[in-house]
């Protein structure tokens, strides 16, 4: 699995965000993106067949598959939104419920990002 990631790993960009609450009561939020944090993920593109097997009932516009090493889990779970050549996808902040992440080995973990219509 190594010689394959660091054959096949391309670099992604991961965006966290600061937020500040502006007003408790009405519970508005503002969020400044800070700069992205590139890393290392195997990408593939998810069939249409998969997509609705997988998300049944969401109206998904592309999907993608990634392969990530575990150190970098917790940076996609902190992310704002996650771009892959120059398309953005929902992050795990956003979509937590929805969100899909499969243990691969000790090593290794596979994601499923999409963005949605």
């Amino acid at each position: 699995m190594d010689k394959m990631f660091k054959q096949l790993a391309k670099s992604i960009r991961v965006y966290i965000a600061k937020e500040s609450i502006i007003d408790p009561f009405e519970k508005n939020v503002s969020r400044l993106n800070l700069n992205p944090i590139s890393i290392k993920a195997i990408v593939s593109t998810v069939s249409p067949e998969k997509l609705n097997w997988k998300f049944y009932g969401m109206k998904v516009q592309e999907a993608k598959e990634l392969i990530i090493k575990k150190n970098d889990l917790n940076l996609i779970r902190l992310s704002h939104k996650i771009e892959i050549d120059g398309i953005y996808f929902l992050s795990y902040r956003e979509n937590v419920s929805n969100f899909s992440i499969f243990s691969l080995d000790d090593k290794y973990v596979r994601i499923t990002l999409w963005r949605i219509e």
